[in-house]
């Protein structure tokens, strides 16, 4: 049985919780979201911190695709999370998703 996403809806990884499902291409759950990470002297997304199997592992910015309030959509195959890379320190930010809406347009 699929997950109900009536309500799911497009939002800025401002807004991205922690424990949102990351798919890879194929839509298998690599792991869910722990973290986001950005550069915050460019105030830029960087990409996720994301809990696997194996442990935290980093999924770059330019491996992530549609962002929303039920899932991350990633163009890495069903079995990346086994050669992701681990974080490698690189400022993590815990994202408040209240402070993203209604303050402006979103990134």
């Amino acid at each position: 049985m699929s997950a109900d996403t009536s309500g799911e809806r497009p939002i800025s990884y401002l807004a991205l919780e922690a424990g949102v499902p990351v798919l890879s291409s194929g839509g298998a759950e690599l792991g869910r979201v722990a973290t986001v990470v950005q550069d915050d002297g460019l105030d830029i997304f960087t990409g996720i911190v994301v809990e696997t199997a194996r442990g935290r592992r980093f999924v770059a910015a330019d491996h992530v695709g549609a962002i929303t309030t039920a899932r991350v959509e990633t163009d890495l195959g069903d079995d990346a999370a086994d050669h992701l890379p681990e974080p490698d320190g690189a400022p993590v930010v815990k994202v408040d998703p209240a402070d993203a809406e209604g303050g402006g347009p979103l990134l």
